[in-house]
This record gives structure tokens, sequence and C-alpha cells, in this order.
């Protein structure tokens, strides 16, 4: 079994739940709604259904920790922040390594299963290439004037 990834996972859950945290908080479900119309009806209610399928997997162990609960509802107060997401990560992170490896792994599947990937790569150089995810089956061509 490899390496568990925790800064990572938390970097995927955290892209999710952030601008739902407010909700998620509160235990919101009927507040759901409000918060889709902020969002536009299809991509609102997809990302909600996310935040929502994702916090239930890390909210019980959220409460078991109270201090990640309240620095939770203290960043959520300064939702323009550009550092938000990031500070979400860390506290997120640190819920993760209390966890059981089968619950991360059940965390890692959902994740992949709904196409959650915060995975970067930067290309950087002449004729370089950068793939984000799978290069199966396709052409990499580098270089002036190829023809494929």
């Amino acid at each position: 079994m490899s390496e568990i990834d925790f800064a990572l996972i938390a970097q995927q859950i955290s892209a999710v739940i952030t601008p739902f945290l407010p909700y998620l908080l509160k235990g919101a479900k009927v507040l759901g709604e409000k918060v889709i119309e902020g969002f536009g009806e299809s991509a609102g209610e997809e990302s909600w259904r996310k935040a929502s399928q994702i916090w239930g997997r890390i909210q019980k162990h959220i409460e078991k920790q109270s201090e990640i609960k309240t620095n939770l509802e203290e960043v959520t107060k300064k939702h323009n922040d550009p550092r938000l997401e990031t500070i979400v990560s860390w506290e997120v992170e640190k819920v993760l390594r209390a966890m059981q490896p089968t619950e991360i792994i059940e965390i890692q599947t959902w994740l992949s299963q709904n196409g959650i990937n915060n995975s970067k790569t930067i290309a950087s150089g002449n004729r370089s290439v950068s793939i984000g995810g799978n290069a199966t089956d396709t052409i990499i061509n580098t270089g002036d004037d190829n023809v494929v």
C-alpha cells in the first residue's frame, strides 16, 4: 500500500467544501437550496451534492475535534480572504490524519469517482509538455512544424 498524501487529499476536499462551508458547519439541508440559487441551477446542485457528500464523510471527525471546528467557523467569517481554501485545507488535513486508513481510502475512491483532481502540472521551457491525468492512447508531439 502506498503512503497516503494527506495534504493532497485535504486540498481536494477543501476545493469542494470551502464555498459551502458556512452552511455545512450549520448542518444545513434546507439552506443548501439557497446556496444553489447563488451558484446557478445545474452547477450549483452538483457542487452542493459533492460538498454535502464529502462533508458527510468527515463531519463526525470534525465534531470530535472542537478546536478544528472552531477554527473552521472562524475562517468562514473571512469569506473574501484569498487564503481561505488553504486554511480549510490545513484544518482538513489534521482531521484526515486522525482517521482510519480505510476511511481515507474510501475518501480517495470517492474523490476519484467524482472527478475531483487537484493536481497541477506545469510545462516550462521550449517544446515542453505537461499532462495532468491520463494520456493513454494519446499522441504527444513537440517541436516545430511537426505533423501527425
